[in-house]
C-alpha cells in the first residue's frame, strides 16, 4: 500500500509525468520505472486522476472554517 503512496506522491508532484509541466526529473522517472513492477495492477493515469479530483474536491472544507 505504501507504494501507492510514493508513486501518487511523484505523479502528483511531476504533473503525471507532464513533460510540459517541466517538473519530472530523471530521478522521478527512475523511481517510477522501480515502482511499476512491484504494482502492475495499477495505472498511473487512473491514480492521478483520482488524486487530483481528490485534490480538487472543496466538499466539507467549509466545515473546517466554521470551527
Amino acid at each position: 500500500m505504501i507504494i501507492f503512496v510514493f508513486k501518487g506522491t511523484i505523479l502528483v508532484d511531476t504533473v503525471n509525468k507532464s513533460v510540459q509541466a517541466g517538473k519530472i526529473t530523471p530521478r522521478d522517472e527512475a523511481v517510477l520505472a522501480e515502482l511499476l513492477p512491484l504494482v502492475p495492477d495499477i495505472k498511473g493515469d487512473n491514480l492521478f486522476e483520482e488524486l487530483l479530483a481528490a485534490k480538487l474536491d472543496l466538499s466539507g472544507k467549509g466545515k473546517l472554517l466554521k470551527m
